[in-house]
């Protein structure tokens, strides 16, 4: 089984409010049945209709890891660096201004 997972999101619009949901509701169960889940997309899922934003939003996804830069060299390096995070057991927002804690984990 596999100990950390990432989840790759598709831009803004191209889904639903209620498919963000269940995408917050599905990272929230892989984070719980392992070391850690990274959502990560492009910068655009990061906005209101976004799939990231909403997995952001969700207060039952507190402890799933988001990145919103997954579309460009340096954002899967922030998604490995997500991963290493979670993987220590913390959690957190990164990639644009968007990003609560910043464009990478340090």
């Amino acid at each position: 089984r596999a100990e950390l997972a990432v989840v790759v999101t598709a831009p803004r619009g191209s889904a639903t409010q209620q498919q963000g949901a269940s995408l917050a509701a599905l990272a929230t169960a892989l984070d719980r049945a392992s070391k850690g889940v990274v959502v990560a997309g492009p910068s655009s899922a990061s906005q209101d209709d976004g799939v990231v934003a909403a997995v952001r939003g969700d207060e039952s996804a507190s402890q799933v890891s988001t990145v919103d830069v997954a579309d460009v060299a340096t954002g899967r390096i922030v998604v490995a660096l997500a991963l290493a995070e979670e993987f220590a057991g913390r959690s957190g927002a990164w990639g644009t201004s968007r990003s609560a804690d910043g464009s990478l984990p340090r």
